[in-house]
């Protein structure tokens, strides 16, 4: 049973993350003016600033992170990936499923 609670706890320490809509969809400008907007600080509107702070503080902490922004990036229509709101589409959520799944078999 060490083994089995020791391999989930591993689990527990794994965080994955994927971009917002904007990020990917809008123009620096644009991103920019809507981060600019909401309250952001200047220096939160560079595109994925937010995303590479979380994922410093989760690896200081010992969580493995799955950052899956360049998997995003990499889709010949990204656009795809989202419903018309900000919510995640099918094929987004095929993806991050599938990501999950080889991430969290990782030894």
């Amino acid at each position: 049973t060490q083994g089995v609670s020791s391999a989930a706890s591993d689990v527990y320490k794994r965080q994955v993350m994927f971009p917002m809509k904007d990020q990917i969809l809008l123009t620096d400008e644009e991103l920019t003016k809507r981060l600019l907007e909401q309250g952001y600080p200047p220096h939160a509107s560079n595109r994925f600033y937010l995303q590479k702070m979380i994922k410093k503080i989760f690896e200081k902490n010992g969580v493995k992170v799955l950052d899956m922004t360049e998997d995003f990036l990499a889709r010949k229509d990204p656009k795809d990936l989202y419903q018309v709101d900000f919510h995640l589409s099918a094929k987004g959520m095929a993806l991050v499923s599938e990501k999950t799944a080889e991430f969290l078999n990782q030894s």
